[in-house]
């Protein structure tokens, strides 16, 4: 029921009011999908406050127990992750091919919007449209 909650007041843009409700299901459920669930409507949460670095160790917790998202779940704190060591770190848990090519797209976000010159790799990126 939380979860629910938590979701309506993500949909009505009730960010803080979410928290609540997402802590409160984290709490109430130590393990399994529903834990993992929780961790991520709290993790959306804290990423519409601004908290990015408690957003990205949210999804980072969620990530260890959603396997069948774990990589999506890895992109988005890997995207909320100022280091660039630190995000290369995330990008190496990467399971399947498709999110390793994603995290080189994913890259150029958080270089664009921390306004950084960044090196990358062009010649390792895919081409599109051919």
């Amino acid at each position: 029921a939380r979860l629910l909650q938590a979701r309506g007041a993500l949909e009505r843009g009730a960010a803080q009011q979410a928290l609540t409700y997402a802590r409160i299901a984290d709490s109430l459920t130590r393990r399994g999908e529903d834990h993992g669930r929780a961790l991520v409507f709290v993790a959306r949460a804290y990423e519409r406050l601004g908290a990015r670095d408690s957003a990205r160790a949210a999804y980072s917790r969620a990530a260890s127990g959603m396997r069948p998202i774990h990589d999506w779940l890895t992109l988005r704190a890997a995207a909320l992750t100022r280091d660039s060591n630190a995000r290369a770190k995330l990008y190496d848990r990467l399971r399947t091919p498709i999110a390793r090519e994603r995290s080189l797209f994913a890259e150029a976000k958080p270089c664009s919007r921390l306004r950084r010159i960044c090196t990358v790799r062009l010649s390792s990126l895919p081409v599109i449209g051919r």
